[in-house]
């Protein structure tokens, strides 16, 4: 006859607890991880990265509104001294290399006052030295001016000798009262081979003879990094086009930003990780994030970017639903987040609107996902522990129940037919019960 397939109590009670007990705690593990707690988190997470850098970003743009870029009642001023220069002399003031010069003298204290006033690192009037638009060429086109700049804004003088002149004619150098810097020429000096192209010169002024009836502010420019020399301080220029009352535009006026003192206004601790974040405050030009650097602050960035002039973000790396976060792969395989907050320099009406500013927080992936991942590997050690004790558990229940049955069935194999003792009883009630079903049926046989 057929043998009849037997199982065990441990197989057919333990078994399919061990596959209940593994099915619940992998479905419990990929629904925590896979589902929305971690996204949440991550989200989070990323929320509070772009919070971070948008209010950083607006301090920056306060600086920029209500300081930095505020030169209308000096543009006023010396729009003034221009009026009386106009007309006075047979010679019209471009075509006048002396009375240039009186004029910047004559000028010179309301810029000192506007570089004290607006907190700046730099100030300077450039003249046109031609009644046409100046453009750059492949010589060497040289214009007076006047730049003065304060390299610790923040310090208090009474008098002038924290200011150093850069550029001035050497004939009024004595009568402004500042020391010459150690980059000082008579001259502002441009042409297409220079390390300084002056294009805080040239662009607004191109614009002003372009658009005649617009108003200077309007045509305000904010260049990109330049420096007079390599070994000089590389700075950013905010400059508006000089309109006299004839309409004549005979030059620009403008303030500096050192890179120093703008990276000092990007604490890169206050972002995730404790100094392992960067900022970057980035020059780009239309919709694409071809990113210019004009300051950057953490170090972090210098492992990150391999040039540390510019960087790419590319759109097809843009996180769905995240604003402006993308993600970034860094040289030395460094992935991270940069979250992007565009400054409002211009308003709708200049013509460079299209060339924007932003700054950019920049974190490592593993920071800024850190919390979730911590929870992911703990939810994986909970779930595993979990895992091991329920089987341990079940072991443990499947040796208690089924060891006294086995003794029982022990003891029913070696029990005699003239033994008196009965067999006794395990505690489990359906095994209990089945005791003495025997006892009762070997009872009524014996008696039988």
């Amino acid at each position: 006859m057929k043998q009849k397939h037997t199982a065990t109590i441990f197989r057919r009670v333990c078994v399919p607890l061990f596959i209940v007990m593994i099915l619940e705690s992998v479905m419990f593990y990929f629904v925590t991880v896979h589902g929305h707690i971690l996204r949440t988190l991550n989200e989070n997470a990323a929320d509070i990265l772009t919070e971070r850098v948008e209010n950083r970003k607006n301090e920056l743009q306060s600086h920029f509104s209500s300081e930095w870029t505020d030169m209308r009642p000096y543009q006023q001023e010396v729009n003034a001294v221009y009026n009386q220069y106009a007309g006075t002399e047979g010679k019209p003031l471009y075509a006048d290399e002396n009375q240039q010069k009186l004029f910047l003298k004559d000028i010179s204290d309301t810029l000192i006052t506007m570089l004290r006033n607006d907190s700046v690192n730099g100030v300077f009037v450039i003249l046109n030295n031609s009644g046409v638009c100046p453009t750059i060429a492949d010589y060497k086109q040289s214009y007076y001016g006047l730049c003065v700049r304060d390299y610790d804004q923040t310090a208090s003088y009474t008098d002038r000798e924290d200011l150093l002149m850069v550029r001035c004619p050497s004939s009024i150098a004595a009568d402004i009262r500042c020391p010459l810097d150690t980059y000082w020429e008579a001259w502002y000096t441009f042409d297409t081979d220079s390390l300084d192209q002056g294009d805080y010169f040239y662009r607004p002024m191109q614009q002003a003879y372009q658009t005649p009836d617009a108003d200077a502010a309007d045509m305000a420019y904010l260049s990109e990094v330049h420096s007079f020399v390599e070994s000089s301080l590389k700075m950013i220029s905010y400059s508006i086009p000089l309109i006299g009352a004839d309409h004549t535009v005979y030059g620009v006026m403008g303030v500096e930003l050192s890179v120093n003192y703008l990276a000092g206004l990007l604490p890169d601790s206050e972002l995730e990780g404790q100094g392992q974040g960067a900022y970057a405050l980035v020059k780009y030009e239309g919709d694409d994030l071809d990113c210019h650097v004009v300051a950057y602050s953490g170090t972090m960035f210098d492992r990150v970017f391999p040039d540390k002039s510019g960087f790419g973000l590319q759109a097809e790396d843009k996180l769905a639903d995240s604003g402006h976060l993308y993600q970034y792969h860094g040289k030395q395989d460094m992935n991270v987040y940069c979250a992007v907050s565009p400054l409002k320099i211009y308003n709708r009406n200049t013509p460079f609107e299209q060339e924007g500013f932003a700054l950019v927080g920049i974190t490592p992936d593993e920071v800024l996902l850190s919390v979730s991942d911590e929870i992911k590997q703990s939810l994986f050690v909970i779930t595993l522990v979990m895992l091991g004790v329920g089987c341990l558990v079940s072991v443990l229940i499947s040796h208690l129940l089924t060891h006294p049955i086995k003794r029982l069935a022990l003891r029913v194999k070696n029990m005699k037919p003239e033994d008196e003792e009965g067999l006794e009883h395990i505690n489990i009630k359906e095994i209990d019960q089945l005791v003495d079903a025997l006892e009762t049926k070997t009872q009524t046989i014996n008696q039988t």
